[in-house]
């Protein structure tokens, strides 16, 4: 059918703007620390690593209703109603104005006033300079919001690439002009102005571009602002910012319990480690997130069969993605990490292997949180994220106290073991008993055995067991991409 065909489009369009999202990202940590080093030296480029940290949690000044908004709004342009899509728009963009300019005077205030040099320690920026930067930057945050409620509007409105490659551009504006502006040998006062451009200049193009293809939205016109609507905002938002929270917490929480428990070297052993498992793990998240508004508009329509066709084979993509990723790093991880870090740092192949076993469960359950997210069932999901970061880093302190890295590690998978690996597909399987005790092991068990059979060495019944996981990969494509077009 072409809406289904036109699904398909949109994920396959979707996912590869993501990725090129990915390697302008990817492109930007690689290349800017060194000219920053270069410009300005690691005194200050680590003061203004210091200043960008402050500010950038004003981010979570939207109290989590960005995500919300979006999925309400998908929901309404799934079932056809344009007023309460408008409705929603104009009132959720009334807040992320509003909101964020208070947050942002009332910082802007505080900084003023509190000696920024002696409380964060600053050596080399004056009280004046560091006070500019990070009010600019802060502005940059404030400005981000309305700007990110924009371009989660044509995810929305099943436009998803669109306001990918926006989000691109604006990254990729940000390189160019710290790129510039670094090779002019221009300081951090200026850095932190010439970045307000690309926010501006990509909320105009967003806004411009949305009210030309969907006119009947009222980008510009607020008269569709209700705040007893807004009100309703309040308690699924607060839910979404719980699980901002404590994913932030668990982060980190678990890189504070190393600085306090360990040495320098193995907290440097642990962090490079988990980045590069990181690394991987955030490409399989694109699967996720690029499906995200279709199973939103698909448990919205009441579509179950398509719903859990869909989430079948994001789940058994991300789960071979990381398996093959634990396949990887199992076997030449050793030869990346040097190459990566120039034998600066010691390899640690049982902090490796540990760390792969966790990569591989989260990969898991965090996936099935992005259903529950997408579907606005997150209430239950936030309870369970914090209780899950608080143990996490309870038992990270216990393992890191008794056995080092590895018992921080092994402190970390636990705390996952214990909650949220079977909690969170449970309250899948109370959302919609179309996902059943027996789907989620059909998932979960391929990838197990090969990982089972990689740690036996047992090199012919690996090799089998890969290509007949591929197979299995294969098998769960979606039910929309086997649709004749109409």
């Amino acid at each position: 059918m072409a809406q289904s065909q036109t699904l398909s489009e949109r994920l396959i369009r979707g996912l590869g703007a993501g990725l090129l999202g990915h390697a302008i990202s990817l492109i930007a940590r690689v290349l800017l620390p060194p000219l920053f080093l270069h410009a300005w030296g690691v005194e200050v480029y680590g003061e203004w690593l210091v200043l960008t940290a402050v500010a950038a949690y004003l981010v979570f000044s939207d109290f989590g209703a960005g995500l919300y908004v979006v999925n309400r709004m998908t929901q309404e342009f799934a079932n056809g109603d344009l007023k309460a899509l408008r409705k929603t728009l104009q009132t959720a963009m009334a807040l992320f104005v509003l909101l964020p300019a208070i947050v942002f005077i009332l910082f802007a205030a505080a900084m003023l006033i509190v000696p920024i040099r002696d409380v964060l320690g600053l050596g080399k920026l004056t009280e004046g300079a560091a006070k500019f930067v990070v009010i600019m930057l802060a502005l940059q945050v404030a400005l981000s919001l309305p700007q990110g409620l924009l371009l989660g509007a044509f995810r929305a409105v099943g436009q998803l690439p669109r306001g990918v490659m926006l989000a691109n551009g604006l990254q990729l504006l940000q390189l160019v002009i710290v790129g510039v502006c670094l090779l002019r040998d221009l300081g951090p006062e200026w850095i932190s102005v010439y970045q307000l451009a690309p926010l501006v200049i990509v909320g105009l193009v967003a806004a411009w571009d949305l009210d030309r293809r969907f006119p009947a939205l009222g980008v510009y016109r607020i008269g569709d602002v209700d705040m007893h609507l807004a009100r309703t905002f309040l308690k699924p938002s607060m839910h979404f910012f719980s699980i901002q929270v404590a994913l932030a917490l668990s982060v980190q929480g678990v890189i504070l319990v190393a600085g306090l428990t360990l040495g320098a070297v193995q907290v440097v052993s642990f962090a490079t480690i988990r980045t590069l498992c990181n690394a991987m793990k955030s490409v399989f998240s694109l699967v996720a997130t690029t499906a995200w508004p279709e199973l939103t508009r698909l448990d919205s329509l009441r579509e179950t069969k398509s719903l859990v066709s869909l989430f079948r084979a994001v789940l058994r993509t991300t789960m071979v993605g990381a398996t093959l990723t634990v396949l990887l790093l199992y076997s030449y991880g050793e030869q990346i990490y040097q190459m990566w870090l120039a034998g600066t740092v010691v390899y640690d192949k049982q902090l490796m292997v540990l760390f792969l076993l966790f990569l591989l469960q989260q990969v898991f359950w965090s996936t099935c949180s992005y259903f529950l997210m997408a579907v606005n069932a997150h209430h239950a999901l936030s309870g369970v994220m914090n209780a899950s970061s608080v143990l996490s880093i309870g038992l990270a302190w216990v393992g890191a106290k008794h056995a080092g890295t590895v018992g921080l590690v092994i402190g970390m998978t636990v705390a996952d073991l214990v909650l949220p690996l079977w909690f969170v597909p449970y309250l899948m399987m109370r959302h919609n008993s179309a996902f059943t005790f027996t789907f989620f092991l059909t998932e979960i068990v391929p990838p197990c055995l090969v990982v089972l059979v990689m740690f036996f060495h047992i090199p012919v019944a690996l090799v089998l067991l890969v290509f007949l996981t591929l197979w299995w990969w294969t098998a769960a494509k979606p039910i929309f991409l086997t649709q004749p077009r109409s």
